[in-house]
């Protein structure tokens, strides 16, 4: 069973994580911020945004040359580091020379040598009456170190969030080829019994997003690409007019709208020949 405090902080972070997102949307498309969240499940569902673009940011930067080099790296200066431990150990285990105690005796009759010697081992056998000096003097600057990190790290998550949902949201709907596919039934059964995904080249891959169309009492009023939900708004991008749009939920009908997946298969085969 998790923790109640661990669960305590996962909800604080993918709160502020979601009020970044809220700022991202008001950013990229103008929608008030205020107008995106309404509870705090709202905010919740607005950081599965962040989570989806840190997951892309971690895929990408996996494959990339930069952490193929940076884990070679540090794999390098662990070797090193290793190897100059063993090599000091060396060191330090063979025998003292005669040169090395006479060494000694001559340092030892440096005035006050002795004698500090004497105050570092006295200091060092009651160290632990040092304890509560040490202690009660740095309280307050704990203190104040202690509030500036919580409001340093309130005030960076959202701007994280804010950071990667912007890209988030510019790669992934506004940067959308197209709507996500709206199968029928026997390809929905076509595509659970053989992989047709695996049978495409890498190339062909393209980003799709989900569209949503509004209809109340039979009629139409609102289609496009989906943005984020909440209890009383529907929040739609258009692509042609780069118009937003914000529906209220109260008696509407959602759709989801876009072509097969094998018009869409077509469609993007034929993108791919005239290029």
């Amino acid at each position: 069973m998790v923790p109640p405090v661990f669960v305590l902080i996962g909800a604080v972070t993918l709160s502020l994580l979601g009020f970044g997102v809220a700022l991202a949307i008001e950013s990229v498309f103008g929608v008030p911020r205020g107008m995106t969240y309404d509870s705090p499940l709202d905010l919740f569902n607005l950081g599965g945004h962040v989570i989806a673009g840190g997951l892309e940011f971690l895929d990408g930067w996996r494959k990339s040359a930069q952490f193929r080099l940076t884990a070679l790296s540090a794999m390098y200066v662990g070797i090193a580091i290793s190897a100059l431990w063993l090599v000091c150990r060396g060191l330090a285990g063979q025998k003292r020379t005669p040169e090395d105690d006479g060494n000694c005796r001559s340092a030892s009759r440096i005035p006050g040598l002795n004698t500090a010697r004497r105050f570092g081992y006295w200091l060092f056998k009651e160290k632990l009456c040092l304890v509560p000096v040490l202690l009660v003097g740095s309280i307050p600057w704990l203190c104040a170190f202690s509030m500036a990190f919580v409001l340093v790290l309130f005030s960076w998550i959202p701007l994280m969030g804010y950071d990667i949902a912007k890209e988030y949201l510019h790669g992934w709907i506004v940067g959308a080829e197209h709507c996500a596919p709206v199968s029928s039934r026997q390809e929905r059964l076509s595509m659970h019994n053989r992989n047709a995904g695996a049978e495409r080249k890498s190339s062909e891959d393209v980003r799709i997003t989900p569209c949503l169309s509004l209809w109340k009492g039979g009629t139409m009023i609102a289609e496009g690409r989906h943005v984020v939900s909440t209890d009383k708004y529907i929040i739609l991008f258009d692509p042609v007019t780069g118009g937003v749009q914000l529906e209220p939920t109260d008696g509407v009908t959602v759709r989801v709208k876009g072509a097969s997946v094998s018009e869409l298969y077509r469609l993007i085969d034929r993108i791919d020949t005239e290029e």
